[in-house]
């Protein structure tokens, strides 16, 4: 569902809970209270929008437009969407990101270490400039056990705490399962893939 991380619930500790939940009374009230600091701050309001990669295609568009429907439905909040050439909105990104954007996660492997290695201090993606010495020990934690079997109790648990603190400080949400692809001849058949 929205708001759920992307990982698959074999990586994940069941016990956390790292799903945003859709509270419209809740998501009024902080809206209410919000608009009273933003009545200092008006630049900060005007300044609002929606910002995403044309790279992403059709898919990031139809997110961009069904969020902004749901703001305006549910918080009269109007919030437009801009849509930008990829180099363009990369360089918005490193320089001074908006207050709300998407860009999609490139790990460089199928696991939970690789999704949260873009959020380290120092990692190319962390666009959020995030900087969090738990969150790092979080990650050094889990590359330290690798992927064996016999530690994946401890992996899953390690994987959900990361991914708990990216949503609950940094209101970071996932949109959904991470996939990859590879092409194969036809005559190749019975192979095992690893990460």
């Amino acid at each position: 569902p929205p708001g759920c991380p992307g990982l698959p619930a074999k990586d994940l500790d069941s016990k956390v809970n790292l799903c945003y939940t859709m509270d419209i009374p809740m998501a009024q009230k902080e809206w209410k209270k919000a608009q009273q600091e933003l009545a200092t701050k008006p630049e900060l309001l005007k300044s609002l929008k929606f910002v995403y990669s044309k790279q992403g295609g059709e898919d990031h568009k139809r997110t961009a437009d069904w969020l902004g429907t749901e703001w305006k439905k549910k918080l009269d909040l109007v919030v437009p969407s801009e849509a930008l050439e990829n180099k363009i909105f990369l360089s918005l990104l490193e320089q001074k990101p908006p207050l709300i954007f998407r860009k999609g996660l490139s790990p460089e492997r199928p696991t939970c270490a690789a999704v949260l290695e873009n959020f380290q201090k120092d990692h190319p993606e962390n666009y959020l400039k995030i900087e969090n010495l738990d969150l790092e020990k979080t990650i050094t934690s889990m590359l330290n056990l690798g992927n064996s079997n016999k530690d994946k109790k401890k992996l899953n648990s390690l994987c959900s705490e990361g991914l708990k603190k990216l949503k609950d400080t940094y209101r970071f949400v996932s949109t959904g399962p991470i996939h990859f692809s590879m092409l194969l001849k036809p005559q190749w058949q019975g192979l095992k893939i690893n990460e």
